[in-house]
């Protein structure tokens, strides 16, 4: 597993906000697993944090949980998720408060991180090999028996396809059936891999089937289960049984301050030749009522592939407009039939949290609106605060495909805040707080402190002074509603290689429902103050086929919805089809795919107005046009890939838009990856051109010069040189990558011009050993500058860090140790840091693990001061049953 840790290895440079930092990695291995890191600088309450990621050139995202320890978040990417293509990620932090942060900060998910990686090293054994080795798929399908099925004996018959893989090195071909070789039985011809055993005791199988490719390396291992009944015995009276369970206990220090946190993990499957079930779940202590679950609970009843049932959380892709991976809570249904599929989601988004659980963090007094009356009496104005209503959501997607040549579909979305979710008057213990600007309304009034809500209510009543607290119309978020509704249309061409989409949605948003929805009467008064039947003074309100009142059902419309009218009636008359597709409440896209042996490409055209919204997919860059094109081609033998992709991206969707901001990226990218054991070569390049198009006299003093025309230029390159040394196998990658940013309007900038745009340079060089006895060792190099302008000139900040980590084996992978340690130097201070742990596996279904790690910190501006940074403790078992 690639993994980057608090010592910042493989890092290229960081990302670094005011909450926190985070570092990119410079590249990864297919095969092995990528670890992502962020370190939280200030308490921002996050909730939860997600990885969405992708290889690069597709379309959707996936999303993987992160998980604390300290102040340190951390997820990973599976390795087996992983491409030689690239990949594409960004991070999303929810807070308490509803906010979020990202990484990077500007539009995530239109402009995510790019990391190369590299494709996967040679094993050193094929077949019986006990080491983890990194291994390519291939596109094989299993025929027979499926997964889980219950067979007779004497009808058992193995077969699988690789009529799409190939590249398949027949000769190679090996079967085992609970480890035993049943090779010189197998057939293999004509693309398909056959076997009949013979006579097979009746129980629980596994069937291990492995490969190589016609250059040697090796095919991930396909493995499935199966079972023999006895004979006599009704199939359907037969149940499949296995799952796992996992719990994790840790105890962490960080900067004077202890917790600790412990969590279960779970699976269960349970299937029958007709039907199965798979289910998970995981509960933490992390739980709290005080902000969203950070529990789960997953379900999924299987019938065949045509009925799919899900419950519980889950995360439902219907569009990548409308719901593209979201978590839900709730129930989903995915009906698919050869020519029709029908998809449905019913749950919420968000669960009712009442208050936050701090002081004011429920409720809370108003200086500025509580008041004293003649006679000395106060009437405290108190306010409703950290609270979150249930979101409520309603989608289905509904599609038809005629023969692949004609595809056609319909979506839409109700996601609603249920403004009955949270109460007024929810706990009289919370706490609220009587500060000197409200203790000094009157001497008689209530002093300065904490009070709890039953407290504060007596002594407002011994004192004879009053409270105001409205029903709605709180200070903390506003209930929102929103409807997103679209279709789709699309085909295929030539033998499925080509692919034609487009797909168009629309929003209503409201941003406020606390009062419900008007009546035509007042829509009349809402754009303009005259009760005179017009809107505008031109729009007939008689022409309307409803009272908005009526549809409040669907969306409660309110001067709080945008648009309030998604239609310029007066623009329609004149250019009706330009209106609907510039509508700031729309969103379409047009895009050909073309996917062949040597030739890949897309093109793709999308705008997302000012004004759309879909609570189901909250992420979603809006205000924004953009035209991309990418080309890839594999050459020699698929050794050499290049790519080229281009993307215009504005924000002139709007003619009411001043100074539109363009941007232009410009990617190139070279692969050479000859085979295993033999070095191979990443190069990537990225320009991207920012122009707002602004002018502006150099003559007008004192105004502030906002325009930009800059140029930055992104190169990564990765080498990755496997090799042998007395006997031991050894995989050196040297990574380099520098970030150049260049004002293109230097030369017409007055002399007081700062260009605050940073450089950045990295370097890291990493040796992975195979050593004898089951014993791996990495060692990595990282060195980052950041060149940083200032009025004096350019100050370079720069990161150093040192890393050497270990495995080691023993008894068939019975006992597993790790260790390492770590240095990092940021010019101000030091880290050093030192981690230990090991796994013991009691039985095949039964290990126990403990590991811990420890950081020390020496502050080179304190007069060295050491200090004990962070430390943790964790202790996890696991039984697979």
């Amino acid at each position: 597993m690639i993994v980057f840790n608090t010592c910042f290895l493989y890092s290229a440079h960081s990302f670094q906000q005011d909450s926190f930092i985070h570092q990119k990695p410079m590249s990864g291995i297919v095969g092995e697993d990528l670890e992502l890191a962020l370190t939280m600088l200030l308490d921002e309450s996050v909730m939860n944090a997600s990885i969405f990621f992708r290889v690069y050139g597709a379309t959707h995202y996936e999303e993987i949980h992160m998980e604390t320890q300290d102040r340190n978040w951390q997820g990973i990417i599976p390795g087996s998720q992983l491409s030689s293509s690239g990949l594409e990620y960004y991070i999303v932090l929810t807070t308490n408060d509803g906010g979020w942060l990202a990484t990077p900060t500007d539009t995530p998910n239109e402009t995510p991180h790019f990391v190369l990686i590299h494709p996967g090293k040679e094993p050193q054994v094929f077949l019986d090999t006990k080491e983890n080795n990194l291994l390519i798929s291939a596109d094989i399908l299993i025929l027979s028996p499926e997964f889980g099925e219950l067979v007779l004996s004497e009808e058992l018959v193995i077969a699988l396809s690789f009529f799409n893989a190939p590249n398949i090195d027949t000769t190679s071909v090996q079967m085992k059936i609970d480890g035993e070789d049943y090779s010189s039985q197998t057939e293999v011809s004509d693309g398909i891999i056959s076997l009949v055993p013979g006579t097979i005791k009746p129980g629980t199988h596994r069937i291990q089937v492995q490969m190589k490719t016609k250059q040697g390396l090796i095919i991930e291992p396909i493995e499935w289960k199966f079972r023999v009944a006895k004979t006599g015995i009704d199939l359907r009276s037969e149940i499949d049984f296995d799952g796992d369970l996992s719990v994790r206990q840790s105890a962490e220090y960080l900067g004077g301050y202890s917790k600790d946190v412990s969590g279960i993990n779970g699976k269960m499957n349970i299937g029958l030749p007709w039907v199965k079930s798979r289910n998970s779940f995981r509960i933490t202590s992390r739980e709290s009522e005080f902000q969203q679950s950070q529990n789960r609970f997953s379900g999924k009843i299987e019938l065949g592939d045509y009925l799919h049932i899900h419950f519980g959380d889950f995360n439902p892709r219907l569009s990548s407009f409308l719901l593209d991976g979201k978590r839900v809570r709730g129930l989903g249904v995915d009906l698919q039939l050869p020519s029709f599929r029908f998809q449905f989601v019913q749950g919420e988004l968000n669960r009712p949290v009442q208050w936050s659980g701090k002081v004011d963090g429920g409720y809370q007094l108003v200086a500025n609106k509580s008041s004293i009356n003649n006679t000395g009496r106060i009437t405290y104005f108190m306010d409703r605060t950290g609270y979150t209503f249930r979101q409520a959501i309603s989608a289905f997607r509904l599609s038809f495909d005629f023969k692949s040549k004609f595809l056609f579909g319909i979506h839409f979305l109700k996601a609603k805040d249920e403004i009955s979710s949270v109460e007024k008057l929810f706990s009289h213990q919370a706490g609220l707080n009587v500060d000197t600007t409200i203790a000094s309304l009157s001497e008689s009034g209530i002093p300065v402190g904490e009070y709890t809500y039953s407290q504060f209510l007596d002594s407002v009543t011994v004192g004879g002074h009053s409270i105001s607290f409205s029903d709605k119309n709180w200070g903390g978020k506003d209930p929102l509603d929103n409807l997103v509704f679209g279709f789709d249309i699309g085909s295929t061409f030539d033998n499925r290689n080509l692919k034609f989409d487009f797909s168009w949605n629309m929003s209503l948003s409201n941003k406020n429902i606390w009062d419900g929805a008007m009546t035509l009467a007042e829509m009349d008064t809402t754009l303009d103050d005259s009760l005179d039947g017009l809107i505008m003074g031109e729009i007939d309100t008689s022409s309307f086929p409803f009272d908005p009142s009526s549809f409040e059902d669907y969306i409660i419309i309110n001067p709080y919805m945008n648009p309030l009218l998604p239609i310029d009636y007066v623009s329609f008359e004149n250019y009706p089809i330009a209106t609907i597709i510039n509508m700031p409440s729309a969103a379409f896209s047009l895009r050909l795919k073309g996917n062949y042996s040597w030739n890949s490409f897309r093109i793709e055209y999308r705008q997302i107005g000012p004004e759309f919204t879909s609570l189901g997919n909250p992420y979603l860059t809006k205000n924004v046009r953009e035209f991309f094109i990418q080309d890839r081609l594999a050459l020699l033998d698929h050794k050499l890939f290049l790519t080229t992709s281009f993307k215009h991206q504005d924000n002139k969707i709007l003619s009411s838009i001043n100074d539109p901001l363009s941007t232009n990226t410009f990617s190139g990218s070279f692969n050479l990856m000859p085979g295993p054991g033999v070095p191979s070569i990443m190069v990537n390049v990225q320009s991207v051109n920012k122009n707002n198009f602004q002018e502006m006299e150099l003559t007008e003093a004192g105004k502030p010069d906002t325009r930009e025309n800059s140029k930055m230029v992104n190169t990564v390159m990765s080498v990755n040189f496997p090799f042998e040394l007395k006997g031991f196998k050894q995989n050196l990658i040297i990574n380099v990558n520098t970030v150049k940013n260049s004002d293109e309007l230097s030369n017409k900038r007055s002399s007081g011009y700062l260009f605050m745009k940073a450089n950045t340079k990295g370097y890291s060089v990493n040796l992975s050993t195979q050593l004898r006895l089951g014993l791996r060792t990495l060692f990595s190099v990282t060195k980052t500058e950041l060149i940083m302008p200032t009025d004096s000139g350019d100050q370079i900040f720069s990161w150093t860090g040192l890393g050497l980590t270990a495995n080691y084996s023993m008894r068939n992978n019975t006992i597993n140790l790790t260790g390492g340690v770590s240095f990092f130097d940021v010019g101000t201070s030091r880290l050093y840091g030192g981690k230990l742990g090991g796994s013991y596996k009691i039985l095949e279904q039964l290990n126990m693990g403990v590991s811990g790690n420890l950081q020390l910190s020496q502050n080179l501006i304190s007069d060295n001061v050491w200090s004990w940074s962070t430390s943790s403790l964790i202790l996890t078992a696991g039984y697979r049953f």
